[in-house]
């Protein structure tokens, strides 16, 4: 790309018959990481997958489609949906307490929505989180979109609406809660990566069933309605906890702490996989 320095893959992803792309460019000195750019762009590109011809990405010509980031801000999480459109969350690099994100929405041409929230974006207050693995933006069917926030003492699952507004049939006013203290739901979640959407629009979700000092026991997967509420007719009532053979480590220490680090992903039939890591007495 000419006249820009630094290129950062953000996501790839097949939607429909095209491949998605979205990377983040900088216009910094050469040496510097580009999250110092005060002038970064997101790019966001659509390329037509063809079945019977082999496609050599490198000499593919893309279109970028260029997003401003708020001077100061860092792009924390993205995702397209199937249709093609594209949602990204922006931080402040250097965050505090109250942290004020921006949800940005996208269509599959690469422009921005004006429809939704204001001019194309809502503010959002998050707790202050210095990893983006707590922080997760869901393109949902219909111009909708989820963010997570695992991060602080209020932990939140937010859903909006195509217009930029907090979706009222989903939790409450459009927020699921969960917290360490003074819980409204009992559970934490173990990482806002840890998420994928139901079949039916619900969620599944890595988390913790004991409020306070998670034990390896609780470790497992929460599943949520379309309506936000937690499903008691799946599981242990809404909760699968990981089997107690397998929540230790090869040494045979039981976990002492919280998961470091959770995945999943969920199939249409229901079935899910669910990959941890935890520290244990011993070890990792």
């Amino acid at each position: 790309v000419r006249g820009v320095y630094g290129q950062v893959a953000q996501s790839c992803e097949v939607t429909g018959r095209n491949l998605s792309i979205a990377g983040r460019f900088g216009t910094n000195a050469p040496g510097l990481p580009t999250t110092w750019s005060k002038t970064q762009r997101l790019g966001v590109a659509s390329v037509k997958l063809t079945p019977r011809q082999p496609m050599d990405l490198g000499v593919a010509k893309v279109r970028w489609r260029m997003q401003r980031i708020p001077t100061g801000h860092v792009v924390t999480g993205e995702d397209f949906a199937d249709d093609g459109s594209f949602a990204y969350l922006t931080q402040r690099a250097k965050r505090g307490a109250g942290e004020r994100a921006k949800l940005f929405r996208v269509d599959s041409s690469g422009k921005r929505v004006k429809s939704f929230g204001r001019n194309g974006y809502v503010s959002i207050t998050l707790d202050a989180s210095k990893s983006n693995s707590y922080v997760r933006v869901i393109a949902l069917p219909a111009g909708r979109v989820m963010v997570i926030s695992a991060a602080g003492k209020t932990q939140m699952i937010l859903r909006f609406t195509k217009r930029g507004r907090l979706d009222a049939t989903w939790g409450n006013d459009g927020v699921v809660e969960l917290a360490t203290t003074d819980l409204k739901l009992p559970y934490t979640l173990g990482s806002a990566d840890a998420a994928s959407v139901t079949a039916a629009g619900g969620l599944l979700i890595g988390a913790y069933g004991a409020p306070g000092k998670p034990a390896a026991k609780s470790i497992g997967m929460l599943k949520l309605t379309a309506a936000g509420r937690v499903d008691t007719a799946w599981a242990n009532s809404g909760f699968w906890t990981v089997p107690s053979t397998t929540a230790s480590a090869s040494n045979g220490q039981p976990y002492s702490g919280p998961a470091d680090a959770m995945l999943t992903t969920v199939r249409k039939d229901g079935s899910f996989a669910i990959l941890y890591g935890a520290s244990a007495k011993d070890g990792d």
